[in-house]
């Protein structure tokens, strides 16, 4: 629950909702509100509620993503431009006023910088998450030259879809903890369903310790950080 109100807070874009709710203010004070004001701020409250709740609405699952949400921003933002202008002639009166609106204002351009650039500097910081990119590539280019050489002639596309999840429809297929390896090689990660259509999976890719399913051998070996990752793919037929 937490989690699923954080996404739409996040999405929403709080700071400059705290504008957009003083320029509906400034304007129902000053008797300027009009219909089309009502019909955007109808817009952003409907696209908001029925996109936070639209996996709630067909799996029971109370979850959401703000990235969803964040579409919905610019349906309001005409009353935050009013909002900022109307806290701008404020403070412009008031020195001690506009130094903490540019401090605020710093803040939230820095926050913003933070949450878009840290998840891309963490995988260079962060030893797990840079370990596991250098994994995965390594994987990724091995899979790739493998399967090149083993499959002769381009394999057709995967014709079985589920609108609700994202697949390419190429192969081939990959199972792995490592989950961007699928679509680095060229193939993509195997979804579940696909395993009930019974589409077979390519290659296995897991750290050392992992049962080996039937009929499969090892293709390869990955070493990195002390780590060691198999790489597993059917058994040729003698």
């Amino acid at each position: 629950m937490n989690e699923f109100l954080f996404s739409i807070l996040k999405g929403i874009q709080l700071p400059l909702l705290f504008f957009a709710a003083i320029g509906i203010y400034s304007r129902i004070r000053q008797k300027k509100w009009t219909s089309f004001d009502s019909l955007l701020l109808a817009a952003f409250l409907l696209y908001t509620v029925f996109t936070a709740f639209q996996v709630y609405f067909f799996y029971k699952i109370l979850t959401t993503s703000a990235r969803y949400i964040l579409p919905g921003v610019p349906l309001y933002l005409p009353f935050a431009a009013m909002g900022a202008i109307t806290v701008w002639n404020y403070c412009k009166k008031r020195k001690d006023m506009f130094i903490i609106l540019l401090v605020l204002g710093s803040l939230f351009a820095v926050s913003n910088l933070y949450r878009i650039y840290s998840p891309r500097i963490k995988r260079f910081t962060s030893r797990k998450q840079y370990s596991e990119m250098m994994i995965s590539m390594k994987v990724a280019g091995f899979i790739r030259m493998d399967w090149e050489k083993t499959v002769s002639q381009k394999t057709p596309r995967i014709r079985v879809w589920k609108s609700d999840v994202y697949q390419s429809g190429k192969r081939p297929l990959v199972s792995s903890p490592y989950t961007r390896i699928g679509f680095l090689c060229g193939g993509q990660q195997i979804p579940d369903f696909m395993l009930y259509a019974g589409y077979p999976v390519d290659y296995y890719v897991f750290d050392k310790g992992f049962t080996v399913p039937d009929r499969y051998e090892v293709a390869g070996k990955i070493i990195w950080d002390g780590k060691e990752v198999f790489i597993y793919k059917k058994a040729s037929e003698q």
